[in-house]
């Protein structure tokens, strides 16, 4: 059994040994849930054949699919790995084991904070980059417009 530094009882270990097992097994669940169906997605769109007339709105839909698809699948793995890591430290019940497997759980917690900001960023990216394309081109006009009426005046 592992040494805590609060007294607890042997009762209380017991549970939340069980309740880490059952949240590291549902999100390990989970986690694969989504690497299984981006692998059975892009396996799809490979295998099937793509009609040649496909507009350039398509493509970009699809472009922009495709990245949001990646990056989730990409903080699925860290995710999955990350409680690979948990159930193997709680089932071996050895302490010398937590220094080699810590650094890699520290690793997979930073890997997705990073993986989630990215995906925060494209989203925030995606929303708001229109608005800033709107706004350019109005202060572009009205700067045009302005220009145009100095030189009419001058």
């Amino acid at each position: 059994m592992p040494n805590f530094d609060i007294p607890w009882s042997g009762t209380q270990i017991t549970i939340l040994q069980a309740c880490s097992y059952s949240a590291s097994a549902l999100s390990l669940l989970g986690s694969l849930a989504i690497i299984v169906s981006h692998l059975y997605t892009r396996i799809s769109r490979i295998c099937r054949s793509v009609p040649h007339e496909v507009d350039e709105m398509g493509r970009a839909v699809h472009r922009l699919h495709d990245r949001f698809d990646a990056l989730v699948f990409y903080l699925s793995i860290s995710h999955a790995l990350n409680d690979i890591l948990w159930i193997i430290a709680l089932t071996l019940h050895d302490d010398s084991i937590c220094p080699v497997i810590s650094p890699f759980i520290l690793f997979l917690y930073l890997a997705s904070f990073f993986w989630t900001i990215f995906i925060a960023t494209e989203i925030a990216y995606r929303m708001f980059w229109p608005l800033v394309i709107i706004i350019s081109r109005f202060v572009q006009g009205s700067l045009t417009q302005a220009l145009h009426d100095l030189e009419e005046k001058g």
